[in-house]
């Protein structure tokens, strides 16, 4: 009989659910489905699980008996957790799952959970595991309601060595103190841009911005266990303000609704500069002291891809691997593959994968586009090479091809695509098809054969978790997918990983001499990523600037 075992992150406190709930499945050991909340329930961020759960269900044909056992993380608790906290987690879960009778297991470390989340994926057996988020779960008896004034995970760095897991070292933990996750969020808020969600703004408008502005001035000391004077408050934007005043470097009223100025981007390019020498730095004395083979980053802050570049570049190891889902969103996995390890005495060896959340057959496709009015749709015998050909063209297309990615990165499953070589493309992507900030820039997709023609960094990157230097040919041929540092955030297609997609860039560098596309989400500003083919013909539909969709094999277009 097959072992079906569950993963589950809800992040579940004080009875509510905050952020970033997802689930995973894995059969007779094998990673089988994933998917996180907010795709199922079109509630961006969303912290709960319940429909992802049963979508996972209905997709793979499973009931809630066949479940074996149940791995579970969440936030905010204490490691270990209460009994109280075990018991209310365990009824959400048994709530969801009426007819489960098996095992709940709830992980006590957050930040274990994370560096599962990456070794299992990562295919290693010795390593340097950083775990840098926001905070996690608490190192002590609760004593505050806000979780940030305690004693909370923040930076954890794990070894993996001899199929065991080891904590070697453990920064900003005490209460009120602020990690690397923690002030790029302050920052973050500060120049506007809401919450810590919104990271990857600050750093795209990092690279127009200069440093050197702010002189010497450091927040992360270079050393063993780079504390910060800084200390959490329940304002975040006025701990900053007031902290810039007491280094005697003070700044202006934060900008609110209005345009940019120079100083935000040379603040954004501060704290950028400020986490990859600190991290850099720490992490530089680890790989000395317990000298890894590998390295592997996890939690939130691993989807900051310029870091992720500059530790690959610099730390003494023979990779630096970010998993597809390094943040809350991807700890399903990471419970999943502890379960695993509990049960089986090893860790899986998944092999990362693009594509674990739901496919759809033509059929089913079908269904969905004979409901709708208003659109002209065809069979397709060939989408990768029509998609191109419209690509080359000119076109914005939507592409919706096998089953969806997990995690915040379209792949080439569920993404809009465009030619990279006109230099207005990314100006009409931001602004008309995204509704989006002008600064931020677009990720190319290349083939995998055709890495070093374009980019500096030939091992290139799968999951969009690390940037590159483009070359003068690429700075050339793909201006659209350039950013203003001639650096971009590239995802390597290859045709073993992704054949559907790999196939779309072959043709199209066949048309155009460029086996590269602008690879964006399928989705609008503040929108989940689509996951269903009903999903992706209503945002179609919405985005007036998407061209032509392919889904499956049918070609959709306007009446």
């Amino acid at each position: 009989m097959t072992e079906h075992l569950l993963g589950i992150h809800c992040s579940y406190l004080d009875g509510q659910f905050l952020a970033d709930g997802n689930c995973a499945l894995a059969s007779d050991g094998e990673l089988v489905f994933a998917i996180a909340e907010e795709r199922v329930s079109r509630i961006k961020y969303d912290g709960r699980f319940q429909a992802g759960l049963a979508y996972l269900l209905r997709r793979k044909g499973l009931q809630a008996s066949d479940i074996a056992a149940i791995a579970v993380s969440t936030f905010g608790l204490e490691n270990p957790p209460t009994a109280s906290e075990t018991d209310a987690v365990e009824r959400v879960i048994r709530d969801a799952l009426p007819g489960f009778r098996g095992e709940i297991r709830l992980m006590g470390s957050h930040h274990e959970a994370h560096a599962y989340s990456a070794l299992a994926l990562a295919g290693v057996t010795d390593a340097l595991v950083a775990v840098i988020d926001n905070e996690d779960s608490l190192l002590a008896p609760r004593t505050s309601k806000v979780v940030g004034f305690n004693a909370v995970e923040r930076t954890s760095y794990f070894l993996w060595r001899g199929n065991t897991l080891e904590l070697v070292a453990r920064d900003h933990a005490g209460p009120g103190h602020v990690g690397y996750g923690k002030a790029y969020s302050k920052l973050t808020r500060y120049l506007g841009f809401g919450n810590y969600h919104a990271s990857g703004k600050t750093m795209g408008l990092a690279a127009f911005g200069d440093p050197a502005r702010f002189g010497e001035l450091t927040l992360f000391e270079r050393c063993e266990n780079p504390e910060t004077r800084m200390r959490n408050s329940a304002d975040g934007v006025q701990d900053v303000i007031d902290w810039f005043t007491q280094q005697e470097c003070p700044l202006p009223e934060p900008r609110g609704d209005k345009p940019l100025r120079r100083i935000d981007a040379d603040i954004a390019a501060w704290i950028q500069t400020e986490l990859e020498q600190s991290v850099e730095h720490r992490m530089q004395g680890l790989c000395a002291q317990h000298k890894p083979v590998t390295a592997a980053l996890a939690g939130g802050v691993a989807l900051n891809s310029v870091m992720n570049a500059a530790l690959r570049r610099n730390l003494p190891v023979s990779d630096v691997f970010v998993p597809p889902s390094p943040g809350d969103a991807g700890l399903s996995i990471g419970a999943l593959a502890w379960l695993i390890h509990q049960r089986h005495g090893s860790l899986p060896d998944w092999t990362p994968q693009i594509a674990l959340g739901g496919h759809y057959s033509n059929e089913e496709i079908s269904d969905v586009l004979q409901a709708h009015n208003g659109i002209r749709w065809e069979a397709c015998d060939d989408p990768a090479a029509s998609a191109a050909e419209a690509i080359a063209a000119g076109a914005i297309i939507g592409w919706h091809q096998g089953a969806s990615e997990f995690g915040p990165r379209s792949l080439g499953q569920r993404s809009i695509l465009a030619n990279p070589g006109s230099p207005w493309g990314h100006v009409t992507l931001n602004g008309a098809v995204k509704h989006r900030e002008w600064f931020r820039p677009f990720a190319p997709a290349v083939t995998h054969e055709a890495i070093s023609t374009y980019f500096d960094d030939p091992r290139g990157s799968p999951f969009m978790m690390q940037t590159s230097g483009v070359t003068r040919a690429g700075r050339t041929r793909i201006p659209a997918a350039t950013h203003v540092d001639d650096s971009a955030r590239l995802q390597s297609v290859s045709a073993q990983a992704s054949p559907d997609f790999h196939r779309l860039l072959t043709h199209l560098g066949e048309a155009t001499g460029t086996p590269v596309s602008l690879n964006t989400s399928f989705n609008d500003n503040g929108e989940p990523i689509v996951e269903t083919p009903a999903d992706s013909l209503a945002s179609f539909l919405r985005m007036d600037w998407i061209d032509t969709l392919f889904v499956g094999n049918w070609r959709v277009r306007r009446s």
